[in-house]
């Protein structure tokens, strides 16, 4: 399944949440990996005006992480990090377990867009239960100064040894590598509408 998030500022994020008519609603909030403390904060502070939110974070295995999301009270919405770690297995247990995530709640999953890739790979039924809400935070506007921002764009400069308009010719032309740092680039840029090519 290929994951083609669009681009949300967290006020707009946090109206979708919460709008969503029914219970038991999965979202998955990506984001690059140094920022994710720093969204779930500013999450935190978005929604609990409006629901009871619980965070858990850096669960070791499928089992562990199902475990704690059922020991949150079901009307609470449940924020989730700390993926990084789960190997393809760890995925496939949640995958199997997935019917344990139901719940009057929301969950929200906060990833990297590399743990994105790796739950889609390896939990497609988790995957295509979450559907069209995968969400890429609008870091560029929401979460970086201009001087964060620069310095990101001059990192993955350097790192990949090509422009801005090298990274959006080839995103264009659906030829941009399939790295997570290129959709990030494409956000920091703010070109959202190219994350399709890529």
């Amino acid at each position: 399944m290929t994951v083609l998030p669009n681009l949300l500022s967290l006020p707009e994020f946090v109206f979708r949440v919460t709008a969503r008519p029914s219970t038991g609603n999965l979202f998955v909030l990506i984001c690059p990996l140094d920022l994710i403390e720093r969204v779930i904060l500013r999450l935190r502070s978005e929604l609990e005006g409006e629901v009871a939110v619980e965070t858990v974070h850096g669960a070791q295995n499928a089992t562990e992480l199902i475990s704690w999301i059922q020991r949150i009270e079901s009307t609470r919405m449940a924020i989730l990090s700390g993926f990084e770690t789960f190997a393809a297995t760890d995925w496939q247990g949640v995958d199997l377990l997935r019917s344990r995530l139901a719940r009057d709640g929301a969950i929200i999953f906060v990833m990297s867009p590399s743990s994105v890739q790796d739950l889609t790979r390896d939990a497609p039924n988790l995957a295509s239960w979450i559907g069209g809400s995968f969400w890429n935070v609008d870091i560029a506007s929401e979460l970086l100064t201009a001087e964060e921002r620069e310095s990101r764009l001059k990192g993955l400069r350097e790192w990949s040894q090509r422009t801005d308009s090298e990274i959006l010719q080839l995103a264009a032309k659906g030829l941009l590598p399939k790295e997570p740092e290129y959709v990030e680039w494409l956000i920091l840029l703010k070109r959202p509408d190219l994350i399709g090519n890529a």
